[in-house]
């Protein structure tokens, strides 16, 4: 897995992670049941249960809920938690 480093203004490093399109593959994978993974991250669980029951209704909209479940490991990154999943997911 390629990783980034970055100097933030607090002299802390930030991990900044190379996480793939919501297009990818993975990402359909999840929400479909098709690959299982044991999360650490509880929102990430909480988020996928939620649509992949969601997914069987008629108004799911596959691209959106990648979209929705990509942007929750974005936007927490930063997190050891959130980085383990990366790991698992990715690694």
């Amino acid at each position: 897995m390629n990783c980034h480093i970055f100097l933030v203004i607090d002299n802390e490093l930030e991990v900044q992670m190379n996480i793939p399109a919501s297009s990818h593959g993975i990402w359909a994978d999840l929400l479909m049941g098709k690959k299982r993974i044991e999360f650490e991250f509880l929102p990430i669980k909480m988020t996928i249960g939620r649509l992949q029951v969601f997914s069987r209704s008629e108004q799911f909209n596959l691209t959106q809920s990648a979209e929705e479940l990509r942007t929750i490991f974005v936007k927490n990154q930063n997190l050891p938690k959130v980085q383990n999943d990366i790991k698992k997911l990715f690694g």
